[in-house]
């Protein structure tokens, strides 16, 4: 059995500024231009400290005061369609590779080979330190099961 993994950038460093500062790292400019623009609720710029204050303030990257939701919505709709890219490449490999439905032993093959092997690493197969009481209503599952039998 193949698996693979995803990794999806959203690359918010592109040049939706107009200049050379850059995003501003975490809470910076970057990410509050991109919460204004999907969130205007959440950000309030009348209560950022004032430019002389002494710092460091907490969870404020750089260059905030020149934050803009429309360079936000720019960059968020910039991941959008890197993501949108993504899902259909994903599309087409999955449909380029799928052949057939599986049969009845396919499933048996991908079941002896892949799950049965790792049965007993789940945390739903191992004994609890204590059972249940001898009265309790969970006391008849309390045992695990002979897995070998499987």
């Amino acid at each position: 059995m193949t698996r693979g993994s995803l990794f999806i950038s959203s690359d918010t460093d592109a040049d939706h500024f107009g200049d050379d500062l850059g995003t501003g790292g975490h809470a910076g400019r970057g990410e509050t231009s991109q919460l204004w623009a999907v969130a205007p609720d959440c950000v309030d710029l009348s209560r950022l400290p004032e430019s002389d204050a002494p710092g460091p303030h907490f969870a404020m990257g750089g260059h905030v005061p020149l934050s803009s939701r429309r360079a936000g919505e720019r960059m968020t709709a910039d991941v959008i369609d890197r993501i949108a890219i993504k899902a259909r490449e994903g599309i087409e490999a999955y449909e380029k590779r799928r052949t057939s439905v599986l049969t009845y032993g396919d499933v048996e093959a991908i079941w002896s080979e892949e799950i049965s092997p790792r049965l007993s690493d789940l945390a739903s197969l191992t004994e609890p330190e204590d059972a249940p009481a001898d009265d309790s209503q969970w006391r008849a599952n309390w045992p695990v099961p002979d897995l070998s039998r499987l």
